[in-house]
């Protein structure tokens, strides 16, 4: 089974750029944007 694969490009809070790979798109921004997550990622 072949999944697709997505490069993002996220503007953050303090105009920083994040870059990410993923293959579910809404569900890894539902993760960047959960407060639980938020230490893990550039805010």
């Amino acid at each position: 089974m072949n999944i697709a694969w997505f490069v993002y490009i996220v503007k953050c809070k303090d105009r920083s750029f994040y870059t990410g790979i993923c293959w579910n798109v809404k569900k890894r921004m539902a993760e960047h944007n959960c407060v639980r997550y938020q230490t893990y990622f550039t805010k």
